[in-house]
């Protein structure tokens, strides 16, 4: 009596595109279409610049031999520097029903790669109800399941198992189907001014942050209007994100102004930073030109403000994802007191919604320190237009708490202007 065998014939593409532009290094893009009987895998190798070391993969069916792949002389072993970067299996790969996996093995040797994820989808074509599995691993015994499953590679050499088994109800059929296989390495080792947006948010996200990058750090972005702004580090872990998950890994701000001041048509502090104009269309517009390589990793995070037309009996939270500064984020809390002496503001209530706006940075506090509020500091000097404008003021979103119609603004000192219908400059952050 013959045995009737469920046949599954894999047709795998895989790309591994290595993007240098900054600290993202490679992508590795595997196309897997299960259907028929007439397949192949073909590993291919894309280097545009700047990695290093070699490769190696290979297969193994169940638990049969390991089988390396080569390029078209024959090579195991591919430099990831050379033009000839193509591997392949000698002939098809064949799942049968009692062997229903195949496990995939990259190593790589002498690299500059160290960290990896592997995102695969599965799109069946044929609703025969097939269920393709992913599981991974570093050792090749203890595989995860976890889709984005990360594990840090070692500086110079690592390996990474990625394990495919096949499910389908019908005992011999053969299913056909799609694989989106997205495996993305990443090389840690440009600085924040060259690194890509989607690189510095995928080590935020993993607490690495602070390893790699440090308070102050400086990157320039250009805006899809032409007008470049640098940017600076201003902390770790310091705002809190509004979706209630915690803390967003990095705060980020200009270093120095907008090209254009912003002008306002309101000419009190009514409802304070929630209600201006400056939130409602300066930011949105801001944001909007933002690019989207980076306008996609920004995150929404809670800011406090007070409320204006010397009320100022709360404080009311807004949810931003761009923001100006307010008072008690660049000065110290000692100082914030001085002023509310000097103006003679002594009820408690007043002194604390001016002190409380949201907790200092650290960047300014490394470049303020303890200097008194009144006391022309040369790092709060900014010019327009990045830097090689002409000098001016910059608004703050806090009001004056003795005002109906002030707000704050930094001159080289703190101080308060009748507005915001006045024309000052803009200095905005942002959160990843």
């Amino acid at each position: 009596m013959s045995i009737v065998k469920k046949k599954i014939i894999i047709t795998s593409y895989i790309i591994l595109a290595v993007l240098l532009v900054a600290s993202l290094t490679a992508v590795i893009v595997l196309a897997l279409n299960v259907q028929n009987f007439n397949s192949s895998i073909r590993v291919q190798y894309n280097v545009t610049q700047g990695i290093q070391g070699t490769a190696k993969a290979s297969y193994r069916i169940g638990n049969g031999q390991e089988i390396d792949m080569t390029n078209s002389s024959g090579q195991t072993t591919i430099d990831l520097e050379s033009s000839n970067l193509s591997l392949q299996p000698n002939g098809d790969i064949e799942l049968t029903k009692d062997n229903l996996f195949v496990i995939f093995k990259y190593t790589f040797t002498n690299t500059n790669v160290f960290d990896y994820y592997c995102k695969p989808v599965y799109q069946d074509n044929d609703n025969d109800d097939t269920n393709i599995k992913f599981t991974y691993s570093n050792d090749g015994v203890n595989f995860v399941e976890d889709y984005s499953h990360l594990q840090v590679l070692e500086q110079s050499e690592g390996t990474i198992y990625i394990r495919l088994s096949v499910e389908n109800k019908q005992q011999n059929a053969i299913c056909t189907g799609t694989i989106n296989w997205l495996i993305s390495l990443f090389q840690f080792d440009k600085p924040f001014a060259d690194a890509e947006w989607e690189a510095i948010d995928y080590i935020a996200q993993q607490n690495l942050a602070k390893e790699y990058y440090a308070v102050g750090n400086e990157k320039d972005v250009t805006l899809t209007d032409g007008e470049t702004l640098t940017f600076v580090i201003l902390g770790f872990n310091h705002d809190d994100l509004s979706d209630g998950t915690g803390k967003a890994k990095i705060s980020i701000g200009m270093k120095h102004l907008t090209a254009q001041p912003l002008i306002d048509t309101q000419n009190d502090n009514t409802g304070g930073w929630t209600e201006s104009n400056a939130r409602k269309i300066t930011m949105v517009d801001y944001y909007n030109k933002i690019p989207s390589d980076l306008q996609k990793i920004i995150k929404s995070v809670n800011k406090v403000s007070t409320t204006g037309k010397r009320v100022n009996t709360d404080r009311v939270t807004s949810q931003d994802k761009l923001w100006l500064f307010s008072a008690s984020e660049i000065f110290a809390e000692n100082e914030l007191r001085a002023f509310c002496s000097d103006n003679s503001i002594t009820d408690m209530v007043k002194i604390n919604v001016t002190i409380y706006e949201g907790a200092r940075y650290e960047y300014f506090t490394n470049l303020v320190g303890d200097t008194a509020y009144n006391t022309s500091i040369p790092a709060l000097v900014r010019k327009l237009a990045n830097g090689t404008g002409n000098v001016k003021a910059w608004w703050l979103r806090s009001t004056a708490p003795q005002s109906d119609y002030y707000y704050f603004y930094v001159s080289g000192c703190l101080y308060e202007a009748y507005g915001p219908a006045l024309e000052h400059g803009i200095a905005f952050g942002f959160c990843i």
